[in-house]
């Protein structure tokens, strides 16, 4: 513990009228860390004092009162309790929580190394009891990490107290906030413990905090963190696209794949049911384990917010290799926010290399942050020409998505562009479009393309075939028969009610003509062969 004589605030200074400084805990990116004694109480708490710099900061100032907001809305014997908050006199904000005697699991880790296996499972049980309840509260932490898990001292074993709600959130509504990557509106998290959904923006739940469980616990067991890098930008690839080295038994590597699928569908759903695995472990059993990953790695979900540069963090998901290192330098530059400097590198690796299809890639997403529609749709257009891989970018997915949905001139340009290149790798987003585009001509183009490549598994194309057709009345019967003829030719039996309504669909003056002459003869032929005789 640092001497009170270097602290900023000396031993004896008065915070909110009532907390007398005592010491020094530690200090954080966002402000200092404080043990205070509350003067009326005669109780020992910490104190959480925002930077100076910081609480002028509208942003920042607001990520720090949505810790103390989403800590509060807790009460749960491992999460550690905020008890006040307020704002000092010279105007600085604080917070003040339940002080915890003990240290953090990243230096107990530092000084003692690995853990035993039933010191990994028991902490990380304890640490899932501690987000069973944030999750029930609507709350998902983002941070999981060692720094972020206490160790209460006094008892026998280990007694984990889960801290640090900074960038929390909180699920009945979506904030913008800071993260480790230190732009605000960028990924959110610590890279080394993201989940793949959090290292492509995508909107998280409780399932993501689950992942981040499953990296600890794999660090716990092995050593070593399952996805390492020379960058965070290397760390991020191998979240989406990575399988880490087994780990020593069979039971632990299930209980470990199951915690890291890349898909939060394949994961444990809840906290209880990641429990519930480890009691199974411990029992000796062997749990589910995950699947593999798919060979779409990106699962891909709508970008939280509209952040134009945001996918930039993230090298070539498909490409099979790393980025050169200059364009991987202002992936990074773009990563700070550093617009100009990614330019100067865009630049030079383009005059090193004009067909350097990552470069191509950055100047999209550079020309998207300053708002030039056309040198975007130029740049990611090439970039795909050169590599049709990068349609599993999240920089051209979240592109594309930004624009099919608009009027703008480019939207039709964009979904013309990624489904003539478009493969097997880009099943997941053209999936998406077909369920959720807004415009109709884009949803077909969409299915158009999962046809063409005999990937329409991921779709129920019995229901969004009848969903079409009963929100496109008003086309004409030519428009339309497209539809009827691929509900024909699934030769199912349960497509019948829907022709039959298209059949007897009715136009015109009064209501009173059939609007579906051009393939009436068709409709009717098919439901004789689907539908059983009738005595």
């Amino acid at each position: 513990m640092e001497a009170t004589a270097v602290l900023p605030l000396p031993a004896g200074s008065i915070v909110g009228e009532r907390y007398r400084v005592i010491g020094h805990l530690g200090a954080g990116g966002m402000g200092t860390v404080y043990r205070v004694e509350h003067t009326m109480m005669s109780k020992q708490l910490a104190l959480k004092l925002l930077r100076p710099e910081f609480s002028s900061d509208a942003s920042v100032s607001e990520r720090f009162e949505r810790e103390a907001k989403s800590a509060a809305r807790l009460d749960h014997a491992r999460i550690v309790r905020v008890t006040d908050f307020g704002k000092a006199p010279d105007g600085a904000l604080f917070m003040v929580m339940e002080l915890v005697e003990g240290k953090a699991l990243s230096e107990h880790l530092k000084v003692e190394g690995r853990v035993t296996v039933d010191q990994a499972l028991d902490l990380v049980d304890q640490i899932l009891e501690a987000l069973g309840h944030a999750h029930s509260h609507d709350v998902v932490h983002r941070d999981i990490k060692p720094g972020n898990i206490m160790l209460a001292s006094g008892g026998p074993g280990f007694s984990v107290k889960l801290v640090d709600f900074g960038i929390a959130k909180i699920t009945a509504r979506e904030g913008s906030d800071g993260a480790q990557l230190t732009q605000m509106g960028m990924v959110v998290g610590t890279p080394r413990y993201m989940s793949p959904e959090q290292a492509t923006a995508e909107l998280v739940d409780a399932r993501s905090d689950l992942y981040s469980v499953g990296v600890l616990l794999y660090e716990l067991l092995a050593g070593r963190a399952p996805f390492e890098g020379a960058s965070s930008v290397e760390i991020l690839t191998k979240h989406l696209t990575a399988t880490p080295p087994p780990l020593s038994t069979p039971k632990l590597d299930a209980l470990v794949s199951r915690a890291l699928a890349k898909k939060r569908d394949a994961r444990f759903q809840t906290a209880e049911e990641f429990r519930e695995a480890i009691a199974l472990v411990k029992s000796g059993g062997t749990p589910t384990r995950g699947p593999r990953p798919p060979r779409s790695p990106l699962p891909w979900r709508w970008m939280a917010g509209g952040v134009a540069a945001l996918g930039v963090v993230i090298l070539a998901m498909m490409s099979g290799g790393s980025s050169p290192p200059l364009t991987a330098s202002g992936e990074e530059a773009m990563a700070r926010g550093d617009l100009p400097a990614a330019r100067a590198i865009v630049q030079q690796a383009l005059a090193k290399n004009p067909e350097d299809a990552r470069a191509h890639l950055l100047q999209a997403s550079i020309a998207r942050a300053e708002d030039r529609p056309d040198t975007a749709l130029a740049s990611i257009t090439r970039a795909v020409e050169l590599d049709r891989a990068l349609t599993a970018d999240p920089v051209v997915v979240n592109a594309v998505r930004a624009e099919v949905d608009t009027d703008s001139k480019q939207a039709e340009a964009y979904v013309a562009m990624y489904t003539a290149a478009a493969d097997e790798r880009s099943t997941t987003f053209l999936t998406a479009l077909a369920k959720t585009a807004k415009r109709p001509v884009i949803r077909k183009t969409a299915y158009s393309a999962l046809e063409r490549m005999g990937e329409l598994d991921e779709l129920d194309v019995l229901t969004w075939l009848g969903e079409e057709l009963r929100t496109g009345g008003g086309q004409p019967c030519t428009a339309r028969k497209w539809y009827v003829e691929r509900l024909i030719a699934l030769h199912d039996e349960r497509a019948a009610p829907i022709l039959k309504k298209e059949l007897g669909r009715k136009g015109g003056f009064l209501n009173l003509s059939s609007v579906s002459e051009c393939m009436s003869a068709d409709i009717r032929a098919h439901l004789k062969e689907i539908e059983p005789a009738r005595p």
